[in-house]
């Protein structure tokens, strides 16, 4: 399971309740963990190609403002972006089929892509993503995150460290970017830019669906045929809510809905083991816990 990849570092002089938190994937199995690390901690993100990778998590933020964002965990469908993007890559390395599907090989390696994290966090997918030979990548995150104001710069400093060690020399930038907002002189500067855009649990509030389109709309690139938004989220606030967000685009075969900017090329369902299903907005029968260990995932791309 992709989830045992990930450890907390115990601190020096560990409390009880750190003892407790770190025994609770190995008294309790059986329970689905969809988010990982308390505000404050340092995570270890074991990499089957790049070794171990620290990730600090944010503090706690005091402004429930700030709180809302969830910015200071770190959540499975990270996780699972994190790995589709490695296995792609380590595909590419190979020059082998791997045992990734084809749309999975293409649209996931972002070696040479120029890459834009929307809504970071703790910033692994844009991690891997400066290993696995991007050209270019960028964090954002909603000016008032707190990963903004130093953990994410600290996560990629110890990533730039690495890739300079395996002679890789990316360009990448950490920018504040409130979806929706795009006059602003970073989103104008980078309109229809990026060939790859990642949004890893970026869907647990239905107010700002439509922000989210609207900045994917405007980043991503119109210039490739191949650029696309990866979209991971688990299901922690409903299938519902997730549901909806779909809601906004069309499928690429549906010729009747041709005039939609933006449709989705690939919708399925993973858990943290990669074993994969059809999307279904409800599943009867299923249970919190069971929802717990899936996420869907998404590419959206430009209609032609």
């Amino acid at each position: 399971m992709l989830t045992s990849r990930i450890h907390i570092s115990p601190p020096s002089d560990p409390e009880p309740e750190d003892i407790f938190h770190s025994s609770l994937p190995a008294l309790f199995p059986g329970d689905t963990i969809n988010s990982h690390g308390n505000p404050g901690d340092t995570l270890i993100y074991q990499s089957p190609l790049y070794g171990e990778i620290t990730v600090h998590v944010p503090v706690h933020p005091d402004q429930d403002a700030s709180r809302l964002l969830f910015a200071h965990y770190l959540w499975n469908a990270g996780v699972l972006v994190a790995d589709k993007i490695e296995s792609a890559s380590r595909c590419q390395q190979r020059m082998s089929e791997h045992e990734s599907p084809e749309c999975d090989r293409h649209f996931w390696n972002v070696r040479g892509e120029r890459v834009l994290e929307l809504g970071a966090g703790t910033a692994l997918p844009s991690m891997i993503s400066i290993l696995s030979v991007a050209s270019e990548v960028c964090i954002t995150d909603h000016p008032s995150s707190p990963a903004l104001a130093s953990t994410t710069q600290a996560n990629v400093q110890k990533i730039l460290k690495l890739a300079e060690r395996e002679n890789l020399s990316p360009r990448f930038s950490i920018e504040a970017h409130e979806w929706g907002s795009v006059m602003d002189t970073f989103a104008q500067k980078k309109c229809n830019h990026y060939t790859r855009i990642i949004a890893a649990d970026c869907l647990w509030m239905p107010s700002q669906h439509g922000n989210l389109v609207h900045s994917i709309a405007h980043f991503l690139s119109k210039e490739s045929s191949e650029a696309c938004a990866l979209i991971v989220a688990s299901f922690h606030t409903g299938r519902n809510i997730v549901g909806d967000f779909f809601k906004q685009f069309s499928m690429c075969n549906d010729r009747d809905a041709a005039g939609a900017e933006l449709s989705i090329a690939e919708i399925y369902e993973s858990d943290m083991n990669g074993t994969r299903r059809p999307w279904q907005e409800k599943r009867a029968k299923e249970s919190i816990e069971e929802a717990k260990g899936w996420c869907v995932v998404a590419l959206i791309v430009r209609v032609v």
